[in-house]
């Protein structure tokens, strides 16, 4: 599950790399409602490229620290901290995986990537798959919450 989901983050990533490179020379130089609810320039998406990319990074590469320091309560035993990596592992994965996809909606709201009537199926597509990835972890969080105890 985790390798699907490192897979569909990646792939959210490759598709705002996509959408702003194949979309940058057909923009106008003013863009419709953007981030700060005016509008702004088109070199802006470059940013917004670049901050996705770098927390994209960011967070793959936090997952991968071998022993990180976690401070818990009292001195909890091996099997305790190895399920809090566990699980904070998993929080990162999930987080990058919304993350990437809100990049990806602003990306193709602001350069109106598709036909309008297409446009409008991606802006209601890409909330329910992160309602989906939502509740999706939180049964995995209570059945290993439940298997746990």
């Amino acid at each position: 599950m985790t390798i699907l989901l490192e897979a569909v983050a990646f792939l959210e990533l490759l598709s705002l790399w996509l959408v702003i490179c194949l979309r940058y020379g057909t923009l106008p130089d003013q863009l419709h409602p953007f981030l700060n609810g005016g509008t702004g320039d088109k070199g802006e998406m470059w940013a917004l490229l670049a901050i996705a990319t770098f927390l994209y990074l960011l967070l793959t590469g936090i997952s991968h620290i071998p022993d990180p320091p976690i401070n818990l309560p009292g001195s909890p035993g091996p099997a305790t901290i190895v399920a809090v990596r566990r699980l904070a592992v998993a929080l990162l994965l999930w987080m990058k995986l919304v993350l990437m996809a809100m990049f990806l909606t602003v990306a193709v709201s602001a350069t109106q990537a598709f036909h309008p009537a297409m446009l409008r199926l991606t802006m209601r597509f890409l909330p329910a798959c992160l309602l989906i990835f939502i509740l999706a972890f939180l049964i995995r969080i209570f059945r290993a919450a439940k298997n746990h105890s």
